[in-house]
C-alpha cells in the first residue's frame, strides 16, 4: 500500500525561476488560512519563505512582487527596512536582526515544486 501524499499546492517548475529572482505565491492551508509566500532562486537553489516579517508581522514586498533591496542582494521588508539573506532568510539589518524568515515546507512532485498545505 502506498502512503498518501500530504496536501500541497503546485507552485512552479524550478527551472522557471531564474537566478536572483523572487516571486510571490500563496497557499491555502488545510485549516483555511491563505499564506503569502516568496519563491527565491539564489546560489542555484530554489527556496520558499513565508512572506511575513518576523518583526513587523507584515508582508515584505513594497509593491506586489517587489522584494529586493536596491542592489538586489537582500530581501527587503518594506515596513521597517529589515534585510534578509535570500539563501537562509537570516536578517542582517533592521529591527529583527538575528531572526529569520520562516522557510515554508515544500516537496517535488513530477518535477513541480509544491508548497505543503497541511
Amino acid at each position: 500500500m502506498t502512503a498518501a501524499l500530504p496536501p500541497a499546492v503546485a507552485l512552479c517548475r524550478p527551472e522557471e525561476i531564474t537566478e536572483g529572482e523572487a516571486r510571490p505565491a500563496s497557499v491555502t492551508t488545510t485549516w483555511g488560512e491563505t499564506v503569502g509566500l516568496i519563491i527565491v532562486r539564489w546560489g542555484g537553489a530554489v527556496r520558499v519563505f513565508k512572506n511575513w516579517c518576523p518583526h513587523a508581522g507584515t508582508p515584505l514586498d513594497w509593491a506586489p512582487g517587489m522584494f529586493w533591496n536596491t542592489d538586489r542582494t537582500l530581501l527587503l521588508c518594506a515596513t521597517h527596512g529589515a534585510q534578509f539573506e535570500p539563501d537562509t532568510g537570516f536578517c542582517l539589518y533592521g529591527p529583527c536582526r538575528g531572526k529569520r524568515l520562516e522557510l515554508w515546507p515544500t516537496d517535488m512532485r513530477d518535477g513541480v515544486l509544491h508548497a505543503l498545505a497541511g
